[in-house]
């Protein structure tokens, strides 16, 4: 889900939009999940325990659009969609024209492409300024951007990751990202940078509102 939270923030969207981006990103990943374990008249879909999620080589593409003051619900979501599912039906035919070579250098390139996306949230964000997060919200100064506790949480939960991706076994290797996230979100409330204040005020249910 974090594209959809990341193109959220590119935005600027408010939270209540925030939440329901992430609502419909996860939905939509549900029927995309199930479509493949119980394929649609045979054809539509693999019937094999295939997971979906959002995807993050849209990524550059969608910020390039939202820089550019483009509609990104139109030109990044509908037709990059359109594309996706032309290409899916011709895959077979068209492997061959992409040789590992090529799927390589792509998608190291769309790695490229994201680590000021990532350094930047790593340092907190560039949207959380002083003036943003301390004058106007009230809270505390470590999650303005570049404080060195984003920084210390960052630096730490990326490590967590790595040791149980390359060390860990079972679960522990499996769930490797999650158990980093879980660490590096009990070090930032150490640190105080965790509000809950939006989690308290959610409706504990509600339905995504489509189109």
């Amino acid at each position: 889900v974090t594209p959809a939270i990341i193109i959220a923030n590119a935005l600027g969207l408010p939270q209540s939009e925030r939440v329901l981006l992430i609502q419909v990103s996860l939905v939509m990943s549900a029927v995309t999940t199930l479509i493949e374990l119980f394929p649609i008249g045979g054809k539509l879909g693999s019937g094999l325990p295939v997971m979906f999620g959002i995807s993050f080589a849209y990524l550059p593409s969608m910020q390039a659009i939202v820089g550019g003051g483009g509609d990104i619900a139109t030109i990044a979501m509908v037709v990059g969609g359109i594309v996706a599912a032309v290409v899916g039906v011709f895959v077979k035919k068209i492997r061959r024209f992409f040789p590992p070579i090529i799927t390589g250098t792509v998608v190291f390139t769309i790695g490229l492409s994201l680590y000021p996306t990532a350094i930047n949230y790593m340092a907190g964000g560039t949207g959380n300024t002083y003036e943003v997060v301390v004058l106007r919200k009230g809270l505390t100064s470590a999650l303005v951007h570049g404080s060195w506790q984003n920084w210390a949480v960052a630096a730490f939960t990326l490590i967590v990751v790595m040791v149980m991706s390359n060390k860990g076994k079972g679960i522990c290797k499996l769930a490797a990202i999650l158990l980093g996230m879980i660490a590096g979100y009990i070090v930032a409330a150490v640190f105080g940078m965790v509000d809950l204040s939006e989690v308290r005020d959610a409706a504990w249910f509600s339905l995504p509102q489509f189109m």
